[in-house]
């Protein structure tokens, strides 16, 4: 195990820092403070790759390997997005 984690070199999507938009064609839409970042599965996160993208349960999950300890991070849409919504409200 290694006592500290590795820096963000490449820029990677901090995958516990974004917030879940939208899920759109098996992506997921996450919004930083850069802007927006559009991923699927198998794309690299910081720390580990997306697992799955599930658009029936607004989901997604990543593995990360957090210096030789494995966690599985799930993000979830939130109920009130309005990009969730098929239809919008006047």
């Amino acid at each position: 195990m290694f006592e500290n984690v590795p820096p963000n070199e490449y820029d990677r999507l901090d995958i516990e820092s974004a917030r879940l938009l939208s899920i759109i064609d098996e992506q997921a839409i996450f919004q930083t403070s850069e802007g927006l970042r559009r991923l699927g599965e198998g794309d690299r996160v910081y720390l580990g790759r997306i697992v799955e993208v599930d658009p029936v349960e607004g989901r997604v999950v990543a593995r990360l390997n957090r210096g030789g300890v494995i966690d599985r991070v799930e993000r979830t849409l939130r109920r009130e997005s309005p990009l969730q919504q098929v239809e919008g409200q006047e």
